[in-house]
């Protein structure tokens, strides 16, 4: 009994690797992890935050994937409204897109509940496409929309410099 409970939860492991593996490997080719980092707020942990890209090098313009695994419940449309507050921070001013794209944004982003990881990858051509788990949910087909979304945490004026430093394995 005991090596059949082993034998299920080994199973159950590693299908979830070969599952996390299937999302990325599609776009981004020879990926490596490049770093990883937590975001906290008020000394409680919001998420794990998994920057991949090829041969673990980070190049802004080639393809790349990060994942956010969330250890609180954030509704979607919270996660939605956030983005567009942190793509305003970030400088991007032109409404009517930021419009576009939160409507966009609310439509794919699920509510999130601890041990849930959403997934978003910048794709060859420019467009982002996000997984839940490891449940293709969506795609925002606008390359500047990938550029603004994916400073929130790689870009040089983000608001968590920390976690931009631990991501990009400095």
């Amino acid at each position: 009994m005991r090596n059949g409970i082993i034998n299920i939860l080994f199973y159950i492991i590693a299908t979830g690797v070969a599952s996390a593996v299937d999302i990325v490997a599609p776009y981004v080719h020879n990926y490596a992890k490049v770093g990883q980092g937590t975001l906290t707020f008020a000394f409680i942990k919001i998420y794990d935050a998994t920057l991949y890209a090829p041969y673990g090098v980070w190049d802004k313009a080639k393809p790349f994937a990060l994942t956010l695994e969330y250890a609180v419940r954030i509704s979607g449309e919270k996660i939605a409204h956030q983005t567009v507050t942190e793509m305003q921070n970030q400088g991007f001013k032109h409404t009517a897109t930021l419009d576009n794209w939160y409507a966009q944004m609310v439509r794919i982003f699920p509510n999130v509940d601890k041990n849930i990881s959403l997934t978003g990858i910048y794709t060859q051509s420019g467009n982002t496409v996000f997984f839940r788990n490891t449940q293709n949910i969506g795609s925002i087909d606008d390359p500047r929309f990938g550029k603004w979304f994916f400073n929130i945490w790689l870009g040089q004026d983000t608001r968590v410099p920390k976690l931009r430093n631990q991501l990009l394995g400095e």
